[in-house]
């Protein structure tokens, strides 16, 4: 597949990388740009057995699966496993809603319309609408890849700060 995309002139992949792959070291040999961890929840536990099962699973992909660790690491840093995570790449970005991460809002707005925030940046704030409904989709919007699309860079869409989630949904940048 990777050579299909190739072929076509892409120059990137994105990956779900999930827990059960990397304990069959299914991805062992390539080498990610960026790893994002999200969360540890119950959910694979019937696989894995214990939650230190499941997060050494995990683990792997912040150390490099045979390939060497990866660029930057984007750690959900409200998850109680995220600390774990620090340091095993060669950068590493924080989100979350609690304490201090490098991407962050203080403020939302859910409805059944969608929601709205402010993300507030390293690279500076940026106005975040979405179709997507609920709280965990805030999480999942700051931990896009924001090198997809720089706040002000000439690849976005929305340079003046504004975000479409989905067209933009990435904007942050913390270099």
């Amino acid at each position: 597949m990777f050579a299909e995309v190739r072929d076509a002139g892409g120059s990137h992949s994105v990956l779900e990388v999930s827990s059960h792959s990397l304990a069959f070291e299914r991805v062992w040999g390539c080498h990610f740009a960026a790893a994002i961890f999200t969360n540890l929840t119950r959910d694979h536990l019937n696989f894995h057995k214990t939650f230190e099962d499941y997060f050494a699973a995990k683990r792997r992909l912040f150390e490099g699966s045979g390939a060497g660790a990866p660029d930057v690491a984007v750690i959900n840093a409200d998850d109680s496993y995220a600390t774990r995570l620090e340091g095993l790449a060669k950068r590493t970005v924080t989100y979350g809603l609690k304490g201090e991460p490098d991407l962050t809002t203080k403020k939302f707005a859910l409805s059944f319309k969608g929601l709205q925030f402010t993300a507030q940046t390293p690279a500076g704030k940026i106005e975040v609408r979405s179709p997507l409904v609920g709280r965990i989709n805030v999480y999942n919007i700051l931990g896009r890849d924001r090198r997809q699309h720089r706040a002000g860079n000439s690849e976005c869409k929305n340079r003046g700060g504004n975000c479409e989630a989905g067209a933009c949904a990435g904007a942050f940048s913390a270099d």
